[in-house]
């Protein structure tokens, strides 16, 4: 066990009351319970205090702290949208007291609510290929969540998400399982988790994990320097790729008459023409100090939402959460999923995703720099240690 999860297991912590598979489970599956309450604000608005106080489990930190009072002050004399302030404030709340976990506790953790991801799984396939729910649909449409009815639909195609509060917190507990799946050689819920994406339709989540997964197999193979560069090119090439020469040079003609989300191109044009907009009318003035004048709801990518809400300082505390994560001796699959796919989306604002993104990002890693030290044959060779690591997880147990 390293130093720093022994300092952190030392450490007094705040709201560490509930055990983590519930906290996990609550996120995760509470928003299918909370959805019977759409048309009562109170009722619905404790759903989401709930989440808020099952997610706050750290000891207090000052320097995430000194970022969002910032954050409150610009907001302040801006006098952003109070609509921006209540859907940020709570992911500010996880991350001033978000606690790191033991690679085992949240290896066995997660892995835990496997039976629980195939009824997830079996009610988000009825949701595709049968329909939503009478409720889900009034919800939907009753604009309670964070997502537009638009983000639902595509012709008569309907996007899964299942008891989750969301397609992105879907997408991503699918990408977990699969990363466990692999480990662990539980092929059949590799192929469930496959099968997940598949109906959520979410392609940021899967084309963030195809530049994870690329990072993964060489981040051993570069040196330290170069291996961090890449963790930032490699997403930034596959969303140059995704988003400009898979929309603007029409590739895929052949399928534009598909109801599936999978193949609709024009949310990628309309991501195309909004970074086109925001570059257009960008001045180092906007640059320093934002843009008053941009919609900062529409632009599905964090990077852009924070520089137009807080200009400079808006860059500064993403980079600042990004290099906290590495601190951790991070996951760098999932540290590279969680910075690609905010390229596709303002995900972050949801605590649902948050909190699993953090929690997977404690999730032992066989490309971690420490194994390259204590393996370095098996590193070298191969780029991970999968004998040693799969031996370990399998006898994981909660401490």
């Amino acid at each position: 066990m390293s130093n720093s999860i022994l300092r952190t297991k030392n450490k007094k912590q705040l709201f560490d009351i509930f055990p983590l598979h519930f906290r996990i489970a609550f996120l995760s599956f509470s928003p299918f319970i909370k959805r019977f309450f759409y048309s009562s604000p109170e009722l619905y608005q404790t759903f989401n205090a709930a989440a808020v106080v099952v997610s706050l489990d750290g000891k207090f930190n000052s320097v995430a702290a000194y970022i969002a009072a910032i954050f409150l002050l610009i907001t302040y004399i801006r006098e952003l949208p109070l609509d921006f302030l209540m859907m940020a404030l709570p992911s500010v709340c996880v991350l001033v007291l978000y606690q790191q976990r033991d690679p085992r506790q949240a290896v066995s953790a997660l892995w835990s609510l496997r039976f629980l991801f195939v009824a997830a799984v079996a009610y988000g396939a009825s949701q595709k290929f049968i329909g939503y729910l009478p409720h889900e649909i009034e919800w939907i449409y009753s604009s309670a969540g964070m997502v537009r009815a638009e983000g639902f639909f595509v012709t008569y195609d309907v996007r899964a998400f299942s008891f989750f509060a969301g397609v992105p917190e879907f997408s991503l507990f699918a990408v977990v399982m699969a990363y466990l799946s692999w480990i662990k050689r539980a092929y059949a819920y590799l192929a469930l988790s496959a099968f997940a994406l598949f109906i959520a339709g979410s392609r940021g989540i899967m084309v963030s994990a195809g530049a994870a997964s690329l990072m993964a197999f060489v981040y051993l193979r570069l040196p330290k320097t170069l291996s961090i560069i890449s963790a930032i090119i490699t997403p930034l090439l596959f969303y140059a790729g995704t988003v400009y020469f898979v929309s603007l040079y029409n590739i895929i003609d052949r399928l534009q008459a598909s109801e599936s989300r999978l193949w609709v191109t024009g949310t990628f044009n309309a991501r195309v023409t909004l970074t086109d907009d925001f570059f257009t009318n960008l001045t180092p003035e906007k640059f320093i100090f934002g843009d008053e004048a941009a919609n900062i709801f529409f632009f599905d990518n964090m990077f852009l939402t924070l520089n137009s809400a807080f200009g400079l300082f808006g860059l500064i505390a993403l980079s600042c959460f990004f290099v906290w994560m590495h601190r951790w001796k991070s996951n760098i699959f999932f540290w590279t999923l969680n910075f690609s796919y905010l390229l596709y989306s303002d995900a972050i604002f949801s605590i649902y995703y948050l909190y699993i993104v953090l929690l997977a990002n404690s999730l032992p890693s066989q490309f971690a720099p420490v194994m390259a030290r204590e393996a370095p044959i098996e590193a070298a060779s191969w780029g991970l240690d999968l004998t040693r690591l799969r031996g370990s997880l399998n006898g994981a147990k909660s401490p």
